[in-house]
């Protein structure tokens, strides 16, 4: 009696960098190697491997992600002290554009700093 089985295999190609030869192994092989590093080899014997595994990139994005936040964070905070303090001088009548204290701020700004007006 016999038996006739089928199997599906995706495969994944990819092109020796010392011989330029396309040569085909499982996908999963090559997400394996993608994602853990590892050394595998062309068909005429080149060792080949994958210099930044993809945990390392993804990792490495993670942290430039990090970092990113971080910084708009403390740029978003120095901008909310800067207007704070800004609006504390304006509230007692010293001009922004050129520290002088007026009685009449609103005046003196519609009247010398017309660009700041809307």
């Amino acid at each position: 009696m016999t038996f006739a089985a089928a199997h599906q295999v995706t495969l994944d190609t990819s092109e020796c960098c010392k011989c330029g030869v396309t040569f085909a192994f499982p996908w999963s092989l090559m997400r394996r190697l993608r994602e853990n590093g590892g050394t595998f080899y062309c068909p005429s014997g080149h060792a080949q491997h994958f210099t930044v595994t993809e945990a390392d990139r993804l990792r490495k994005l993670l942290e430039e992600a990090n970092r990113s936040k971080t910084r708009l964070v403390d740029d978003y905070a120095q901008l909310q002290r800067e207007h704070r303090r800004l609006q504390k001088r304006v509230s007692a009548g010293v001009c922004p554009c050129c520290n002088r204290t007026f009685t009449n701020l609103a005046r003196h700004i519609a009247s010398k700093h017309r660009e700041l007006t809307p």
